[in-house]
């Protein structure tokens, strides 16, 4: 009956979303003192699952609430998705590992609860995974298990999402032949069913598909009905459909030569990419930009993009240096509610055994009181054997949160001392990069010289860091010294010499 009830709140929540229903006004759900945990853990699931291409730390905490919840309500499929959440999450930033761990985690749940819509979902996930790792074969497995899942069930909603994989992957595998039927297929359920944000992906595939077949024209329709379906749907729109559906007409436009048009939907996707925050499209964006002002001979424009473009890179650098240092912080946390609730789990088990043990004893005590005392005895080193399990555990726990605190000061140093010297390189190289022709063989070799200075002197830092970190370790005896101050100062000034001759400062 539990599961019943769960299963009708699963639905009501996804209708709920079809209709438009967005994040906020789930959040405001979640708010309902009324709800039971079950319902909380199905909308925190939720929540986590639709920020988890949006925003990452948001995701994270209601995929760590939803877990939490699930394990103090005894709940296995809230585990499952909670688990399913994390390996998303883990994934989209690049961390396979653990997205693997946890979706083989929530896929054993399922698997055990002879779940098929639950198994199917993994699939999916499993599909997106083996695309990351770009590992065709297993990415079509999957989507196609998937696929041939929700087909059986009849499920229309989950049939049009699979399918629709399912021909992407095809179309990653040059398999035109079965993209083009699938993803017309999918076309055909998600327009009947009004499932727009996925039929909006459903036409970017196409657009891609004929794009690669240089069937300009129908690869400009599809993906202008992606950019109408993005308008309709407003704030829930396909955000990464409309974002290459806007980057693809520019391609198409440079190809028939319209310049006008190109540079038109390149700004219409840099603004897009800013209102919803899809930074990672704006370095390539910024780049067409440069290079279509550039056959323009439009300077200042040119100047003005490579300015937003090295701001936008470095943007994205230092937040993925955050989400990654987040995610580190989060997996800490969730092993050690794992841990927590392992351990709740066997204190509840040893209960069980000891109040089992204990009606046995009473019962027979009278003509077993032998048995009784040698039981008591055997119980007596258990408990023992366990304190001493247990103090070893307190051992390994401070050792592990001492390696923990090394690792993330460790992790502190190195992104703020070695990020500036290599943003210098970068900075250096893609000037060379963009202006060889251009500039005069001395000052080519002048900034050559700059960028191999820059890297012996991020060298000798990187060995001075390591050499700190064996410090640190205690893998370097106490041995004083006498050092020469002035020639400590003058490799300083080395290292700084490249970023002041950069800026002009002496």
């Amino acid at each position: 009956m539990r599961k019943i009830i769960a299963l009708i709140f699963i639905n009501f929540i996804s209708i709920s979303l079809l209709l438009g229903q967005s994040i906020n006004l789930l959040e405001k759900k979640l708010k309902n003192e009324n709800l039971n945990n079950t319902q909380k853990i199905e909308i925190l699931n939720i929540l986590s699952r639709e920020l988890s291409y949006v925003d990452t730390k948001r995701s994270l905490e209601y995929a760590k609430k939803a877990l939490n919840l699930s394990y103090k309500a005894n709940y296995e499929i809230g585990i499952a998705y909670a688990y399913r959440n994390l390996s998303n999450i883990y994934t989209n930033n690049e961390i396979y590992f653990l997205g693997m761990e946890y979706i083989q985690i929530s896929l054993n749940i399922f698997q055990n609860k002879n779940d098929s819509v639950g198994i199917a979902n993994c699939y999916i996930s499993l599909g997106h995974l083996y695309c990351k790792l770009h590992n065709i074969k297993k990415e079509i497995n999957y989507n196609k298990k998937s696929f041939e899942i929700f087909s059986r069930l009849k499920m229309p909603q989950r049939i049009g999402v699979t399918s629709h994989n399912l021909g992407e992957s095809y179309f990653h595998n040059g398999e035109f032949e079965n993209c083009r039927r699938l993803i017309l297929y999918s076309i055909k359920i998600n327009d009947s069913i009004g499932q727009l944000p996925v039929l909006s992906s459903c036409y970017k595939v196409l657009g891609l598909l004929e794009f690669s077949q240089n069937n300009f024209d129908l690869a400009e329709k599809h993906f202008k009905n992606v950019l109408k379906i993005s308008e309709q749907l407003g704030e829930n729109s396909q955000k990464i459909a409309t974002v290459e559906a806007l980057i693809n007409l520019s391609k198409i436009y440079k190809i028939k030569k319209n310049d006008d048009l190109q540079i038109l939907f390149l700004k219409k996707a840099i603004e897009f990419c800013k209102d919803n925050k899809l930074a990672s499209y704006l370095p390539e964006t910024y780049i067409d930009m440069i290079i279509s002002f550039s056959a323009k001979n439009e300077q200042n424009m040119v100047q003005k993009y490579i300015v937003e473009y090295k701001i936008v890179s470095d943007s994205i650098n230092n937040k993925n240096l955050k989400d990654k240092t987040d995610l580190v912080n989060s997996l800490i946390k969730v092993h050690e509610l794992e841990k927590e609730n392992n351990i709740l789990e066997q204190n509840r088990i040893l209960q069980q055994e000891s109040i089992k043990k204990r009606e046995l004893l009473l019962s027979l005590s009278i003509i077993f009181s032998f048995l009784l005392i040698w039981l008591l005895i055997k119980l007596a080193k258990r408990n023992k054997k366990i304190q001493t399990i247990n103090r070893i555990i307190a051992d390994q726990k401070a050792q592990l949160e001492l390696l923990i605190a090394t690792k993330d000061k460790l992790l502190s140093v190195i992104a703020h001392d070695l990020r500036s010297p290599f943003n210098i390189i970068l900075g250096m190289s893609e000037l060379l990069l963009k202006n060889i022709y251009k500039y005069e063989i001395e000052k080519t070799i002048q900034l050559i010289e700059y960028v191999n200075d820059s890297a012996k002197s991020t060298l000798d830092l990187l060995e001075k860091l390591l050499a700190w970190v064996k410090n640190q370790t205690g893998q370097i005896s106490f041995n004083p010294e006498y050092l020469n101050l002035k020639q400590i100062f003058e490799e300083v000034m080395t290292t700084l010499e490249l970023s002041a001759k950069l800026k002009k400062i002496r």
